[in-house]
């Protein structure tokens, strides 16, 4: 009967942010900055979960972030304008919420459900710097280090039918990649004003190789036959991939109100991941997400 079905659950979440940061400009064209913060995301229910393992609430989120950087305008001798900014970074998480995929050691069902996986830090960089040796070309190309682990992670789980407490430590963050690298070039034609601008940009991203599962490091003691530990295994990399974009802008078509583009995004037709459901050890089951494939494309914007 429905009524057998009935749930009530109550929960109440909060938390007191805050932000504090210190800005030096020791020239007009420098900046030099330092902050901390702390960031917070909500708790809530698993809402499909389907009995009382499943159904419990996962509590709130928490992240203590430090950040130093700078923002410069600079000149390249008497060749080029160009500016660089640079963040480096260092988060403490606490609580960081995970979801997983597994057997439910209480019912020994397959279930999906969000956890708070104790605690994690993230340390990383971002850099990026532009040159324009004229007005009219413009080279950017910008770096980013992402180095994520977890620092306590204890975690119910099923091992040949056994409900054992196994230390996650160990575990990747999932599907983020540790090095990642973007690059454009942008050149305006020279011309008459009266005719419009003219731009070209070819641009592209790198990223490195990314990891898939949680658990390859305990595959080995479930028992499987090596063949399908091999296989298995030789799902939890995702290779590194590089996708270049294309682009032509016309702005003020022969001195019009329209603008007219053209471009082709991932022109060389690139196979790449970008996420997707690693669960070997549960169903037999590797599924992965990929991004778009080769696409062309005009457009026309007409401005009044």
């Amino acid at each position: 009967p429905d009524d057998a079905c009935a749930r009530k659950e109550s929960e109440k979440f909060d938390a007191f942010t805050w932000r504090t940061s210190v800005n030096w400009t020791p020239t007009d064209s420098m900046l030099l900055y330092g902050s901390v913060s702390t960031g917070y995301r909500s708790g809530g229910f698993n809402a499909r979960g389907v009995n009382n393992f499943s159904l419990q609430p996962f509590d709130e989120e928490t992240v203590l972030t430090y950040e130093i950087g700078h923002k410069t305008d600079w000149k390249l001798g008497n060749l080029a304008m160009m500016r660089s900014n640079l963040a480096v970074y260092y988060q403490d998480f606490d609580d960081i919420q995970k979801t997983v995929s597994g057997v439910n050691p209480a019912t020994s069902n397959y279930e999906t459900y969000t956890i708070n996986a104790a605690k994690a830090e993230i340390k990383g960089l971002e850099f990026d710097l532009t040159i324009a040796p004229t007005g009219n070309l413009i080279f950017n190309v910008g770096y980013a280090y992402v180095d994520a682990e977890y620092k306590e992670w204890d975690r119910l789980v099923l091992v040949q039918d056994e409900p054992q407490i196994l230390d996650y430590t160990r575990a990747d963050f999932l599907y983020i990649p540790e090095h990642s690298v973007t690059a454009s070039a942008s050149y305006t034609l020279p011309m008459n004003s009266d005719h419009g601008e003219i731009t070209l940009t070819a641009s592209a991203y790198w990223q490195d190789e990314m990891i898939t599962n949680d658990d390859p490091w305990l595959w080995p003691e479930l028992g499987w036959t090596e063949e399908n530990l091999e296989n298995a295994l030789d799902t939890v990399v995702v290779d590194d991939y590089t996708v270049w974009n294309f682009r032509v802008d016309w702005h003020g078509v022969m001195g019009s109100n329209f603008d007219l583009a053209a471009y082709a995004n991932n022109a060389f037709d690139e196979d790449y991941v970008t996420g997707g459901l690693s669960v070997p050890e549960d169903l037999g089951i590797v599924a992965n997400t990929y991004g778009a494939p080769r696409l062309y494309g005009v457009s026309l914007r007409w401005a009044f």
